[in-house]
């Protein structure tokens, strides 16, 4: 009998900025001991935990998680819940803070980069004026009058999450049907090269995308797994500082740092998050066979 979900779920946040947070916790949990990820989907722990599994780009994603921890584990040794006013001693404390968020952007600039050469529906940053996450909904300024929300985006920005280009590009074969045959030579030769043609090409398409599964199988899915736990469990610091400066009252640092972490919160919910979603989907499948697999035996 399929386990019943708990009685006292927990609800996401009304805060569509605390929502990752949420949702990390619930895959947390599902890799911890299991857990229901959503009121009707309960992920046991062993699908995290698998052996001979594709997992596309797995040393990008696990130094990504890296980077971060390394800086979130930094700051989890400063003070950085810094309480309204102490005069010039607490202005030394908000800019420290501001100062550790700027690396924190950083990093987290530099892992979506390279993230994005790895992976089709993460946007490279800076691509059609989107500044750091894949498609963000909002713009931030750093000015005293806050987070400003665009009307116009949205949640995946002007176009769709995996660009405007088909997988094979975008009109890469036009010119086969449009091109004049050359001098001397009948149309029916261009036509005849022009299927030779599609047939290289077709094959070389194929060996690399054969190549490419080949290279996303992972030998034990443990290191991954644990880098995702250990980069939610970090990342619960940036959750207690905005309760903490949301509380505050409306000075221009708060206003900073706050822009700085619902930033950081668009990072993990369209590109962290987004992944291990979808790793997720691919491991549960993979489980799924391997369980029809015992039952047929």
């Amino acid at each position: 009998m399929d386990p019943l979900p708990p009685p006292s779920t927990e609800p996401p946040p009304s805060d569509p900025t605390l929502r990752c947070f949420w949702l990390m916790r619930r895959i947390e949990q599902s890799m911890l001991g299991g857990g229901f990820v959503t009121k009707r989907m309960y992920v046991p722990r062993s699908i995290w935990y698998q052996s001979l599994v594709r997992l596309p780009a797995a040393d990008t994603k696990i130094s990504a998680c890296q980077s971060l921890v390394a800086i979130l584990t930094k700051m989890a040794k400063i003070n950085m819940l810094v309480a309204a006013g102490g005069g010039p001693e607490g202005d030394v404390e908000r800019m420290t803070v501001l100062k550790e968020l700027d690396s924190l952007e950083a990093a987290a600039h530099q892992a979506q980069i390279k993230l994005s050469k790895k992976l089709s529906f993460i946007h490279r940053p800076g691509k059609n004026g989107v500044p750091l996450t894949v498609a963000t909904n909002q713009s931030y300024t750093d000015d005293m009058q806050g987070p400003v929300t665009s009307s116009g985006a949205s949640v995946y920005g002007a176009q769709s999450v995996y660009g405007s280009a088909s997988l094979y590009g975008n009109g890469s074969y036009d010119f086969l049907a449009n091109e004049e045959p050359m001098p001397g030579h009948e149309k029916t030769s261009k036509k005849g090269s022009s299927s030779e043609g599609l047939k290289s090409q077709w094959k070389s398409f194929s060996k690399s995308v054969q190549k490419s599964i080949g290279n996303d199988k992972v030998e034990d899915t443990s290191a991954y797994t644990e880098a995702i736990i250990r980069l939610f469990q970090s990342s619960y610091l940036l959750e207690a500082m905005i309760r903490h400066y949301s509380a505050l009252s409306p000075f221009h640092t708060h206003i900073q740092i706050l822009n700085r972490l619902r930033r950081m919160c668009d990072v993990f919910n369209q590109v962290f998050c987004a992944f291990v979603i979808r790793d997720m989907g691919e491991l549960m499948g993979k489980y799924v066979k391997r369980v029809g697999a015992w039952v047929a035996d």
